[in-house]
């Protein structure tokens, strides 16, 4: 084990020193078990009922032996993969907005309510932190099938080629919108340069909401105003309509570029981690290069400009409706949350949490922590 390792088994056993014994503590239980087996043995043929007696004993002492040696086992020596995780995990939580303490209020403490006292503090908070059992936990993302991950990868690769698509297509239409609403050409271009100023911005909102509420929440909320804006620049009828919606166009189909490439990083190991992202970014470049070869051919066409925007809107109707539907949550810190809910509610043991419902979101360190 490396030195992260040695350190969290440390903080273990002196969280729990009575289910993580000391090793020379174990030597001795087995060494006590090893003579009570021995003076076992040699009673036997003096006594039947010491015999008896004995062996009652022996079996007792097996059986916590077993249980001691199947906690340690499963507890203490952990894979080192979810040791990995763990300390993964931590760091995340650690350089997540809001995870330091929160600043002192200057208020009063408001009463508790109903003439009640302030109730004691809890037991050592760590032991009602929930984790993911083992390495192979199939709640953690790196343990679903591999059906499962190509499906979502399908399928947040769809939804970043529409919002890339979405990008370029409108070149083709600068000219018909200049010409029908009587601007310049320079003018009619600002459709296609506020649609990437709003990629620039984006990131900005979307990056960091992912690290808190996870990352389903951002791609459905993303897509569904996404695909909104791109129904109201197909309709607009003035210039400032159309440009004002590029922008907010841009401004939330910046999350599938920020946030997918994380839902990656959670599915995939280290080892098949480098070709999932190769695939992302092939998504990411393929849609503007094919949206001027389709944007041409129906601004050329009897259909007009406006139809290089409802067909945006379809596809990204059908990626919203897709993601509601199947993405499934693969941030692990968030996972747990949806774990520890779930374990609150059927074991009414309140004190059950994730590490990731310990933040409490700063608006001050939000801002120094992203600007």
């Amino acid at each position: 084990m490396d030195i992260v390792d040695r350190d969290l088994e440390k903080a273990e056993r002196e969280a729990s020193p009575e289910r993580f014994p000391e090793p020379s503590q174990q030597r001795q239980v087995k060494g006590t078990k090893d003579d009570q087996i021995e003076r076992t043995n040699t009673t036997a043929s003096s006594s039947g009922s010491s015999s008896s007696a004995s062996s009652t004993s022996v079996s007792v002492v097996r059986e916590e032996m077993a249980m001691a040696r199947t906690a340690t086992t499963r507890d203490l020596e952990r894979h080192p993969t979810a040791l990995s995780r763990i300390q993964t995990q931590r760091s995340q939580h650690n350089a997540t907005v809001g995870s330091t303490k929160s600043r002192a209020s200057q208020k009063p403490l408001p009463g508790f309510g109903a003439g009640k006292p302030y109730p004691p503090p809890l037991p050592e908070q760590e032991e009602y932190v929930v984790e993911f059992d083992g390495p192979d936990d199939p709640l953690h993302p790196q343990n679903w099938t591999t059906r499962r991950k190509l499906l979502t990868a399908i399928m947040l690769g769809y939804t970043t080629f529409v919002s890339a698509f979405a990008s370029s297509i409108f070149s083709t239409a600068t000219q018909a919108v200049a010409r029908e609403f009587g601007v310049s050409s320079e003018v009619g271009l600002l459709g296609l340069s506020l649609y990437v100023l709003g990629f620039a911005f984006g990131p900005i909102l979307w990056a960091p909401l992912s690290e808190l509420r996870g990352r389903r929440l951002p791609l459905i909320t993303a897509m569904f105003g996404f695909t909104l804006f791109q129904a109201a620049v197909a309709t607009g009828k003035d210039l400032q309509t159309v440009l004002i919606c590029r922008f907010f166009g841009g401004l939330f189909g910046a999350c599938p570029l920020a946030v997918v490439a994380a839902v990656f990083s959670d599915m995939f190991n280290n080892r098949t981690r480098g070709l999932a992202i190769t695939v992302f970014s092939m998504t990411v470049f393929t849609g503007p290069l094919m949206a001027p070869f389709i944007g041409g051919f129906i601004v050329e066409s009897y259909l007009g400009w406006r139809w290089t925007e409802y067909i945006v809107l379809i596809l990204g109707a059908v990626a919203f409706t897709v993601d509601l539907l199947f993405l499934q949550e693969t941030y692990p810190p968030v996972v747990l949350v949806d774990k520890a809910k779930e374990l609150r509610r059927r074991t009414r043991n309140w004190g059950i949490h994730a590490k990731q419902e310990e933040i409490e979101v700063d608006f001050r360190e939000l801002v120094s922590k992203n600007f």
